[in-house]
């Protein structure tokens, strides 16, 4: 398993979660598992993890919680959504399964907790416009392209990123969290989900679990490490 002794020592002192423990909203992170190098198309995928979690590391360069590569957005118990291959999809942890392999990271917003059904309606208007929308492997270009080439933080040149309607995981979880935050939250005062210099399309998972905003309360039950 790629980065299985730098995730033990990242993630193991966390506290186990059952689906019980989720929130609406919060964002759960999964580290890669398992990474074959066979077939072409799995060796080309790890290539492009290493480059996500070296990514990471340029970002937290003071931080072990690194080795996450995914994130979904929680509706509720185990239901969520997720911005995959090949489309972004609506989805049930405890019907499908946890990946033995996957260590399941619980990020949650400090500040609020979505309850109310009219807070929960930005979320959702985000859901169903990237619900059968392919996953934007050009963004994802884009991202380790502008770090590659050095852009500041808050800028964004999108290289390769020719769809505007096309996001990644990472990116989808923060739009969905900026919208509350732009239709209610910001009027309410509570801090931005973001408040960092780095520009919202240049989101990684590793966001979450690093930024001051954010809190990592543990890590679910039937994944890796638990």
């Amino acid at each position: 398993m790629i980065y299985s002794k730098q995730i033990k020592l990242a993630y193991s002192d966390l506290p186990i979660l059952t689906f019980a423990d989720l929130k609406y909203a919060d964002v759960v992170n999964t580290t890669p598992g398992v990474m074959p190098f066979w077939p072409p198309w799995a060796f080309i995928k790890r290539l492009a993890v290493k480059q996500i979690i070296r990514y990471n590391k340029k970002l937290y360069p003071w931080s072990r919680m690194i080795y996450s590569d995914h994130s979904i957005v929680m509706r509720g118990g185990p239901k969520y959504f997720e911005v995959t291959s090949p489309e972004g999809r609506y989805g049930n942890l405890e019907e499908e399964g946890l990946y033995p392999d996957r260590v399941y990271i619980v990020c949650r917003y400090k500040f609020h907790r979505i309850i109310e059904r009219v807070e929960k309606i930005p979320f959702e208007v985000v859901f169903e416009s990237l619900d059968g929308v392919g996953y934007d492997f050009g963004q994802l270009a884009a991202i380790l392209a502008n770090w590659a080439m050095g852009l500041p933080p808050g800028q964004f040149w999108p290289l390769l990123d020719f769809s505007k309607n096309k996001v990644v995981c990472s990116v989808a979880a923060i739009v969905a969290w900026l919208a509350w935050w732009l239709d209610q939250g910001e009027r309410q005062g509570y801090p931005r989900p973001m408040i960092s210099e780095l520009h919202p399309e240049r989101t990684p998972p590793s966001l979450f679990e690093n930024s001051m905003i954010w809190e990592v309360v543990g890590i679910l039950k039937g994944g890796y490490l638990t």
